[in-house]
């Protein structure tokens, strides 16, 4: 995955926009205004569970937000932060500011979704499996055995 596409800043707020495994290095800007280093690792099954953790390390204790998307198609969102539950709306950011440390956790939990959807007027008596994000589906023309 192209790194500035699974996390960045959004509005000056670093913000994790797709769920990877991975880690990042960047600058926050805490709530006092200071800056500060923040160094992340994520670990995830994602997409084939909808749980992932992340480890923060920023370069000392500090105050300062994070923002969470969460997909239109999840349902159920929730973070956990050092025992702390937050949840958001499906389709908006989940914005969490408190004092964050360094080796503080963020487990995330989401349901993800799967639906039949049908082939309509371009493959008709076909169907195709949705599990978001992913949709299942079998090509004819390049499957012609079937």
């Amino acid at each position: 995955m192209v790194p500035d596409l699974v996390w960045g800043k959004v509005n000056g707020i670093f913000s994790f926009l797709m769920y990877e495994s991975g880690g990042a290095i960047d600058t926050i800007r805490a709530t006092a205004g200071s800056l500060s280093k923040l160094s992340i690792k994520s670990e995830s099954n994602f997409p084939s569970k909808g749980s992932l953790k992340y480890t923060l390390n920023p370069s000392s204790a500090r105050k300062f937000k994070l923002n969470f998307r969460i997909p239109a198609w999840c349902a159920n969102f929730k973070a956990i932060a050092n025992g702390q539950m937050y949840q958001g709306l499906v389709g908006t950011f989940l914005t969490i500011e408190r004092d964050w440390r360094p080796a503080d956790v963020v487990s995330i939990n989401f349901d993800i979704p799967v639906q039949v959807v049908p082939g309509g007027i371009s493959y008709p008596n076909q169907i195709a499996i949705k599990r978001e994000p992913q949709v299942l589906a079998v090509d004819a023309l390049l499957n012609p055995i079937l």
